[in-house]
């Protein structure tokens, strides 16, 4: 297994309807740019051909790389093996997580999908990286289930695999599900229901941010390779200063993209950033 790695808050379902758009490629990019390490971009293919799924992994893997964040492929083992994705999402009826594990090896990260606290204690066992738990509020895409409440999160309590809250969650919703206990949210028709989908997921990132604040989570991030935990949010100006570093002599890499001294007050820190900062020693 490999939970060390920090499990992206946000995590986006692209379905089918997306998938098939035109201007997915462009669209999603956006997604990733907006989201940096702090998202999660499932492609999740149902009636969508393994080729269309692959073509996307491959045009948006370079994106996320710069950015921070993941893309995942839900059910595809075999196009996630040959994109070598961040992450697969299992669900019903897909490998068993040794198998896949097997298949795929220690980098790529495996996600289950469970719909009861015994299901979740299985695959938290089984060696699962995280886990997306649901259904926790009424949502148009499953009728006939009214939701299991965040009840359901209270009780997968001491799991050590992260769970991400699924179904019926927006913006107003964050707070409640990170307050019981979820280590984050994944979302369709908050993103792609809203008129600007990465505005809506700079402002779902953002408010995940304050809700983990609120609740005494700390943000972790990765500085010059060591964890590193923030008791508040800010930017890479505020990160310096706690650091004890004059920005006017360090050189900044956020998610493996150098950034401009000019930027350092508008670039916000967020959770699973990876940062190198290079300082440089005066002398005459």
């Amino acid at each position: 297994m490999i939970r060390p790695r920090s499990v992206p808050g946000l995590h986006v379902i692209c379905p089918d309807d997306q998938l098939e758009r035109e201007d997915a490629l462009l669209t999603m990019s956006a997604l990733c740019t907006a989201g940096g390490a702090g998202l999660a971009l499932h492609l999740r293919p149902r009636r969508v051909s393994a080729r269309r799924c692959w073509e996307l992994a491959r045009a948006l893997s370079p994106i996320s790389s710069r950015t921070g964040g993941w893309i995942v492929i839900n059910g595809r083992t075999d196009v996630a093996k040959l994109i070598d994705v961040d992450a697969v999402q299992l669900g019903h009826g897909a490998l068993p997580i040794d198998a896949a594990r097997e298949l795929l090896g220690g980098d790529c990260a495996i996600g289950v999908s469970v719909h009861s606290e015994a299901e979740a204690f299985r695959a938290d066992q089984a060696g699962a990286d995280f886990l997306l738990l649901g259904t926790i509020f009424p949502t148009a895409s499953h009728p006939d289930e009214p939701g299991a409440g965040v009840s359901r999160i209270h009780g997968c309590f001491g799991l050590e695999a992260p769970v991400i809250a699924i179904g019926g969650i927006d913006e107003s919703r964050v707070s409640t599900v990170i307050e019981a206990g979820a280590s984050g949210v994944a979302v369709i028709r908050a993103v792609w229901g809203a008129h600007d989908p990465a505005d809506a997921v700079r402002r779902l990132i953002a408010e995940l941010e304050t809700s983990r604040l609120r609740s005494g989570i700390r943000m972790r991030i990765e500085v010059n390779g060591k964890p590193v935990e923030l008791e508040s949010s800010g930017t890479v100006q505020d990160l310096l200063h706690e650091l004890g570093l004059d920005s006017r002599m360090v050189v900044v890499e956020r998610n493996r993209e150098i950034v401009r001294r000019d930027d350092l007050e508008a670039v916000r820190v967020a959770e699973g950033d990876s940062y190198e900062i290079v300082q440089f020693v005066g002398g005459g």
